[in-house]
């Protein structure tokens, strides 16, 4: 079913071009655009053109079209759609001012869903990371050593490395783009999840089973499935409306041009090629694709992924395959927990503040706590209170991390892209986060020797300061808690060229002014002008909209 903007109402509502070529930064609400004595009759034909009569009373439409249009009005006076009943109200506000506490039981049940997936995850990739310790002698790789200036592994390095990295690669080609055909075979996320589970049980148990590093790396292969599965469709898992009034009352966003069921092989790859081809998707895909680089170019993975090996060359003696260094895992466990932990801060600032405002903060603090973790691996004598400064460096690290770099990625890349291409643009997503992580665990147990564990971290301090700039220039913010996934539309119609030319000439000039010259009385304008914050509606109808139809200059990156 092709959903249709009413012919009758197409030449009233002019804000779609903004969804494609947005420079004068408008976030939009259509309705707001149809005048109240014409919301009926636009409604009315909407309901009559896209058949909605088997999925929605075109009686709740209007109500929920009005309730769109303006809230504050509807809610707060007697109307002839009649008052909204308590239900409605609750939804309302809960939508708005809810708590993890406060969600119906349905969605706590997803929530749990998803925390035993992020479980089911890191259990999968902690059973490789502890395993380096002892598997390469043990199968073969008897020269292996990965530090000291004379040492080198050879051949034996890089297949340590690569045994290391399939299972990320093969996510990142194949895996990552079986979700959404998986999904539509088996009729939803829940059932291809299912379908996925076995897959790294029967891996893992295979795993303890190899006597070879060929053969560990054949069974690493069987992760491909999971390790996808559980990024992509247990992210998505989340974005769910559990009220029939939150929902009606977005139904009249829909865009014929973007929201339009595709089926089948060729649907799919056409979606794949829209992520490029389509401008306002384009922009997300660009957002995605550096937020998910950030999060391997701020050197957090290299804890994750090859925590053992890292600390067990702090001694220039040992190397992976030797007697299991006690104190390498111990630092490990640390991480681990100073990550988990340190995630819980950004439920209270996630919506306050912002993604993009969370995830740069992260990458700022994270910098120097990385360098005092690099230099922290000068002091080689393995003594406790060296041990204790490497620790203390890394769970400010992690800290730092954990609540920006480390959530933001996923959750920023679920939410930007409009709701046909969600599934695909969280596929191109997770294959970005999962060919980083390939790389690093490739290169990084051979950049170990030539480079040092200080010289690496110090490396990824500065791919660190990069991501952040790259995170600055290039990737929209959400505006706080403000931003609703159809808003996002329109703020991804902002040019990402414009987008980088106010953070340098507006924002910079703005941070130098108000923080080093101490200069308070400058006010910075917004990049993005909200509909609802605009006093006057009628001369912004008759007035800016029509201006800003002959001012765009069709600069869409």
């Amino acid at each position: 079913m092709e959903l249709r903007q009413p012919a009758s109402s197409a030449t009233e509502l002019p804000f779609q071009q903004l969804l494609n070529d947005n420079n004068l930064g408008y976030v939009e609400n259509p309705l707001r655009r149809v005048a109240e004595e014409h919301v009926v009759e636009y409604i009315k034909d909407f309901h009559k053109d896209n058949n909605l009569g088997s999925v929605v009373d075109l009686a709740t439409l209007i109500r929920g079209a009005r309730l769109a249009r303006q809230e504050e009005i509807f809610r707060t006076k007697e109307n002839a759609d009649g008052a909204l009943t308590e239900v409605e109200d609750t939804a309302l506000d809960s939508e708005k001012h809810t708590s993890v506490w406060t969600e119906t039981r349905e969605l706590k049940i997803i929530l749990l869903t998803c925390f035993l997936g992020a479980v089911l995850q890191g259990w999968t990739q902690g059973a490789i990371v502890g395993a380096n310790q002892t598997w390469p002698r043990a199968l073969g790789l008897k020269s292996l050593e990965l530090h000291g200036p004379a040492q080198t592994g050879g051949k034996d390095i890089w297949a340590f490395s690569a045994t290391n990295a399939i299972v990320y690669f093969a996510a990142s080609t194949v895996g990552a783009f079986v979700c959404d055909p998986l999904t539509e075979i088996l009729t939803g996320r829940r059932a291809a999840i299912f379908v996925a589970a076995p897959f790294t049980f029967v891996a893992s148990i295979g795993e303890a089973f190899a006597d070879d590093w060929r053969a560990l790396l054949a069974w690493r292969l069987d992760l491909v499935f999971i390790f996808a599965q559980l990024q992509v469709e247990t992210t998505l898992f989340m974005r769910t409306n559990q009220d029939v009034i939150e929902i009606e009352n977005r139904i009249p966003y829909l865009n014929p041009e973007v929201y339009r069921q595709q089926t089948g092989l060729f649907g799919y790859a056409r979606r794949i090629s829209q992520l490029f081809t389509i401008p306002r998707a384009r922009r997300a895909t660009l957002a995605s694709f550096l937020v998910m680089t950030a999060q391997q170019m701020s050197g957090v993975n290299v804890f994750a992924f090859l925590a053992s090996t890292i600390f067990e060359s702090r001694d220039e003696t040992r190397g992976p395959g030797s007697s299991p260094d006690n104190a390498s895992l111990w630092l490990f466990f640390v991480f681990g927990i100073a990550n988990f932990l340190s995630s819980m801060i950004a439920y209270f600032f996630i919506d306050t503040k912002g993604r993009r405002w969370l995830l740069m903060l992260s990458l700022a603090l994270m910098l120097p706590f990385l360098l005092g973790t690099a230099f922290s691996f000068k002091a080689t004598d393995g003594s406790p209170r060296q041990l204790g400064l490497t620790a203390t460096f890394l769970v400010l690290y992690t800290m730092a991390y954990s609540p920006g770099a480390g959530v933001v990625p996923f959750l920023y890349s679920s939410e930007i892209f409009p709701q046909l291409l969600r599934e695909v643009g969280m596929a191109w997503a997770s294959a970005v986060s999962w060919m980083g992580a390939g790389i690093l665990d490739l290169f990084v147990p051979v950049l170990i020797g030539q480079l040092t564990p200080t010289g690496l971290l110090c490396f990824f301090a500065g791919t660190d300061a990069l991501a952040l700039c790259l995170v600055w220039l290039f990737v929209p913010g959400t505006e706080r808690q403000r931003a609703t996934m159809e808003e996002m539309n329109y703020i991804f119609g902002v040019a990402t060229r414009q987008h980088m030319d106010y953070q340098i000439h507006k924002v910079a000039p703005w941070c130098y002014n108000h923080y080093i010259r101490r200069r308070r009385d400058d006010g910075l304008d917004p990049l993005y002008r909200w509909a609802r914050e605009r006093e006057d509606m009628d001369s912004t109808a008759n007035g800016p909209m029509q201006n800003g139809s002959a001012n765009q200059n069709g600069s869409a990156n």
